[in-house]
């Protein structure tokens, strides 16, 4: 069976179970770099009231994690999923989305976006948010290298 919670005490984040769940969710390459470097990080993430980090455990051991950012401002109008992973089952998955979607519709938002921070095509990350609906394409994220100003 797989089950989801909130994760609220930023004290977690020093357990062995936890830190080996977001070591696995941010391997060392990524985004982040390395996960014991950017722990210290994630402490205002947990305590702000515009974050939620959602843990999935199925079979007695954290096997996933979901980000959201919710909005603050007209800026960002949509809660945004900024990080999602699951190396458990399908069960796992659906548990992550359903946590998902039941916070937007607790803060009054019937959308959400989700943001392909991977590697992997924008189809797949379509496919992984299917229990949600139908997903719509609106943008793209685009890295670019800041150079040497030219003299």
């Amino acid at each position: 069976m797989a089950t989801t919670a909130i994760l609220r005490n930023p004290a977690a984040l020093a357990t062995p179970e936890v830190g080996d769940l977001f070591a696995r969710a941010f391997p060392p390459g990524g985004l982040l770099g390395e996960w014991k470097e950017a722990a210290p990080d994630f402490v205002p993430w947990v305590l702000s009231p515009h974050v939620r980090i959602i843990l999935g455990a199925e079979g007695g051991e954290l096997r996933g994690l979901a980000v959201v950012v919710l909005p603050n401002d007209k800026i960002l109008p949509l809660p945004q999923v900024v990080h999602f992973f699951n190396d458990g089952s399908v069960k796992m998955r659906a548990a992550l989305i359903d946590a998902v979607l039941d916070i937007c519709r607790e803060m009054g938002y019937d959308r959400f976006q989700a943001i392909n921070g991977t590697a992997k095509p924008d189809s797949v990350w379509a496919r992984t948010f299917r229990r949600a609906g139908a997903a719509r394409r609106i943008g793209g994220i685009l890295e670019f290298e800041v150079r040497e100003k030219k003299a």
